[in-house]
């Protein structure tokens, strides 16, 4: 008999199968990262002129294969300046993904545009081309491509797509730092991509972000917006264009500058055990981690994402399964809900008079409803990050819960 059929629930008072202190602590922290910020300070330029903070754009720009690279206060600042560089205008419709955090489309909202919801890809929960193919219209200008926990979109497809129509093409890389496509680094495939350092992410400040680049012009633009309207090496205190402060603070490039000397290791180890997993929750019915497009020749493994057939657990619902893996010691979530049916609700359509909401957010996008409201399933990175002898303790904690499902469904 398995051991998990002679357990209790943790979360009905049994003893936990996983312990929790065992996964590794996130954000690290370490004597490179004090040492670093100790040199900021030191140096007494802590923002603006600040050489931290042009060091770590010259690296990520060069980590990232992009000629350019800005550092900004956050992703979602990163993306409204992606798509103000990119000549993004009021009225015009730029097609994102449901299935992605709300910045990807808000970011659009401000930039006075429109976002077109996409359907995902039920394999990957990226981004799907042919729903992107069929939403192109006369006011369509853009096409952001999410790389959702670290896997690469299509990006041979979509580039291809956007080049046929004259559309630009922006990546949302927060979740993907490093990640890569048929031996190309995300955010330099596109006209401009950006990145995150929320504490979360693979590589972190707590907070911050970085647009990528190829482009001269869109260089250019980003650092005048991000810059109070300044043009690089701009000496003039009088900026050229109507603009705010988006800069990063030198001690955010502090912070993330000796993450270069660690961040491939510990994207290999990710990877690593992601295999792994996929490999041992292969017996588990009910639970079907997302396949990795074989033109993915690097998965950054921000997240680790399964679906869920809660018919395989007797019916369980999803939060009733959540709440069981927490209990006993894997924090799991359930992701994201689809935008365009959470901004229906929290979007004041009063603001954006030129949005119809008939048209663009009651819309039915049936793969990413799915994955949102019963299928997915979500680990954090920090996971991937475990010993091997531990992540082969998952499957005995699915099948605990799925022994005990009477007493999570009465």
């Amino acid at each position: 008999m398995n051991a998990s059929r002679k357990q209790k629930l943790a979360l009905n008072g049994g003893q936990p199968i996983f312990d929790r202190t065992s996964i590794p602590q996130w954000p690290k922290y370490h004597s490179d990262i004090i040492k670093s910020v100790d040199s900021v300070l030191k140096s007494r330029v802590w923002g603006v002129g600040s050489d931290h903070k042009a060091q770590f754009e010259e690296e990520f720009a060069r980590f990232q294969d992009s000629k350019y690279a800005v550092a900004v206060a956050n992703g979602s600042i990163a993306l409204y300046i992606a798509l103000k560089a990119c000549d993004i205008k009021l009225g015009d419709e730029v097609i994102v993904p449901s299935y992605t955090f709300q910045a990807t489309a808000i970011s659009v909202l401000l930039a006075n545009a429109i976002p077109v919801f996409s359907d995902i890809d039920p394999s990957t929960y990226n981004i799907c081309y042919e729903s992107v193919e069929s939403l192109i219209g006369d006011k369509t200008k853009a096409v952001i491509a999410v790389h959702l926990g670290g896997q690469p979109a299509n990006m041979s497809k979509l580039k291809e797509i956007c080049n046929r129509n004259g559309l630009i093409l922006i990546e949302d890389a927060a979740q993907a730092h490093g990640a890569e496509w048929k031996g190309k680094k995300v955010g330099s495939i596109g006209d401009a991509g950006i990145f995150s350092f929320q504490s979360s992410k693979n590589m972190t400040a707590g907070e911050g972000g970085t647009i990528v680049t190829n482009s001269d012009v869109i260089y250019e633009k980003a650092v005048a917006i991000h810059d109070c309207g300044r043009k690089p090496k701009s000496r003039k205190y009088e900026p050229e264009i109507s603009s705010l402060n988006f800069r990063m603070p030198a001690i955010s490039a502090g912070i993330l500058l000796p993450q270069f000397k660690t961040i491939k290791a510990e994207t290999e180890i990710r990877s690593s055990n992601g295999v792994l997993l996929d490999e041992i929750l292969d017996s588990t019915n009910g639970i079907v981690p997302l396949e990795v497009d074989p033109s993915v020749t690097v998965h950054a493994r921000h997240l680790y994402i399964m679906k869920y057939d809660k018919k395989q657990f007797s019916g369980i619902p999803r939060d009733k399964l959540i709440s069981a893996l927490v209990a006993e010691g894997i924090p799991a979530s359930a992701g994201y809900k689809p935008l365009h049916q959470q901004l229906s609700t929290t979007l004041e359509f009063d603001s954006y008079p030129w949005i119809s909401k008939e048209k663009y957010f009651d819309v039915k996008l049936p793969e990413s409803e799915a994955a949102a409201n019963q299928e997915a399933l979500w680990f954090p990175q920090n996971i991937l990050l475990c010993a091997e002898e531990l992540l082969k303790m998952i499957p005995e904690i699915f099948e605990k819960i799925k022994e005990n499902a009477a007493s999570l469904i009465n």
